[in-house]
């Protein structure tokens, strides 16, 4: 593939912007993708390969299937041709089981040429862990992550070892996000603080409770946490969680829609003025569950560059060349380099791209030690995403 005119794009570790010119990832819970009925079966798959065609990656939970099954889908649909394919099935003391979850992984091979790639289960058919990973020198390696995950059946032991491996891979990209990127992204099973399902009707669900000396009365049902919900909200918040805008979710017993498909990664603020982020839904939840597809929609989350005619990177700004931080850390990794080993137009570029990492976390320590006013001026930024402020950035409200 030709490569694309050079744009404005974040400098972070994300395979495919110079070829492809976007990196998108998508999830969607198929309830069962290959179902017992023939026409429900071929429906399914149908979306399926729609959904991981126009996506970068694409994770499948409750699959349901078998590896035999899988690989025969995967040849109908050619996909051997155009990704690298995982599958994880749910274990019942050891045994593959059919009937019960089961995590797919497409990985489009244009998208990482160049890059090494492996994909690990953490917990079998719930919850996996991709990466990509590429070495520029001796002394510089990128690394993507992507979490898909179905938080669903989770015991505390493999709670315990989602915190101790995700939770490194999110240190890892706060202290270099040139170096790491880290995503999450699957059906979580609980919703962002704060939303309350949307009732279909206007006619609330309530219960009666004995209030003292006055009688009965009622009271809004309240949905109750999830197991670990409380830990896997410290564990994420210290994301950038993508705002959907939809309901994702349809849940027919209670006629109403919430949103428990979500998405977080490790966005810096550097990456917010050279790049277009957005997080969509695909379709109605509804529509899905009353075509039997399922009572989740797809969703998707993307990250593209910016493109235009400027060949250099964005001016460092006075406050973050001025800092003693911003000149310690230039010097440091020039030094370690050893840049006069190398051929002169080799050098000019990892010497570009060491001061861009100095200025990105010296950027960083100063938005996390300052306080945002101060900050304000050199951001430039117009819009950033939703939980900047719960996020890595550690922003208090005014």
């Amino acid at each position: 593939m030709d490569q694309q005119e050079e744009g404005r794009g974040p400098n972070l570790p994300l395979p495919g912007l110079s070829t492809v010119g976007y990196m998108s990832w998508a999830s969607w819970n198929l309830r069962a993708a290959f179902h017992s009925d023939p026409i429900l079966l071929k429906a399914k798959l149908k979306q399926m390969n729609r959904l991981a065609r126009a996506h970068s990656i694409s994770i499948f939970q409750e699959v349901h299937g078998n590896r035999e099954l899988v690989d025969r889908m995967a040849a109908s649909f050619g996909w051997p041709n155009l990704f690298h394919i995982w599958y994880f099935p749910s274990l019942q003391n050891g045994i593959p089981v059919s009937d019960a979850g089961g995590l797919l992984l497409l990985v489009k091979k244009v998208q990482f040429d160049g890059w090494q790639l492996s994909c690990d289960s953490l917990i079998d058919g719930r919850f996996l862990r991709f990466q990509a990973w590429r070495t520029i020198d001796s002394n510089f390696e990128q690394r993507f992550v992507v979490y898909g995950a179905h938080n669903y059946g989770i015991s505390n032991p493999q709670m315990n070892l989602i915190e101790r491996t995700l939770g490194s891979d999110i240190d890892k990209a706060k202290h270099s996000p040139l170096q790491h990127f880290v995503s999450v992204i699957g059906d979580l099973n609980f919703p962002p603080d704060g939303q309350e399902p949307m009732p279909l009707s206007t006619v609330q669900r309530t219960r009666v409770v004995n209030v003292s000396g006055a009688g009965p009365a009622t009271v809004p049902v309240a949905a109750g946490l999830r197991p670990f919900q409380g830990r896997w909200n410290k564990l994420l918040g210290k994301l950038i969680e993508f705002d959907l805008r939809n309901e994702t979710h349809f849940n027919s017993s209670s006629l109403s829609l919430n949103t428990l498909d979500r998405a977080w990664a490790s966005l810096p603020p550097s990456a917010v003025p050279g790049s277009q982020t957005s997080g969509s839904v695909w379709g109605n939840p509804i529509d899905w569950h009353v075509k039997r597809i399922s009572d989740h929609s797809p969703i998707s989350i993307k990250v593209a560059q910016l493109i235009g005619k400027r060949d250099l990177p964005y001016r460092i700004s006075k406050e973050v060349s001025r800092h003693p931080m911003f000149a310690r850390l230039s010097n440091r990794l020039i030094e370690a380099a050893e840049l006069h080993l190398e051929p002169t137009n080799k050098a000019v570029d990892l010497c570009k791209l060491y001061i861009q990492e100095a200025a990105i976390q010296t950027r960083q320590f100063i938005l996390s030690n300052q306080p945002q006013e101060k900050c304000a001026g050199f951001l430039g930024c117009p819009v950033l995403p939703r939980q900047y402020g719960k996020g890595m950035l550690n922003w208090q409200e005014p």
